[in-house]
């Protein structure tokens, strides 16, 4: 906002200051949630993927191009709902409350219900449909 004067003037001073005021491994917020998400984010990506596609195949195993692309937005639809949105809406949140991973999602599942963890879902199932 117009007129607040920031504790820091750049990118070291703002460094120095995050690590005097919550400490040094708070640089790390929201980092535990993506290394869990990271991997079977690309296992459900991948094999949802081939799953749809070898059942879009016609009877001599050919797939069209437009059969291709649904079954790349399916899996990226899947792979958004069961495990972008939720790890990235706990991330942001840790990150935003200086929370460590476990407290975070206790956190939200406490103050806003299960459904807590899946705001944006809708924008994250366009944006990872649509990454093929």
């Amino acid at each position: 906002a117009k007129g607040v004067k920031l504790p820091y003037n750049g990118m070291i001073s703002g460094l120095a200051y995050t690590v005097r005021t919550t400490g040094f491994f708070s640089l790390y917020r929201g980092l535990a949630p993506t290394l869990i998400g990271s991997m079977p984010k690309a296992g459900i990506r991948f094999g949802l993927n081939a799953l749809i596609k070898d059942n879009l195949r016609d009877k001599d195993g050919k797939l069209t191009m437009g059969k291709n692309f649904v079954a790349g937005l399916g899996a990226g639809v899947m792979e958004a709902l069961i495990i972008v949105a939720p790890v990235e809406t706990i991330k942001t949140k840790c990150i935003e409350t200086n929370a460590p991973f476990v407290t975070g999602l206790k956190h939200i599942i406490k103050m806003e219900g299960v459904g807590g963890i899946y705001q944006g879902a809708a924008a994250t199932a366009m944006k990872q449909g649509s990454n093929q």
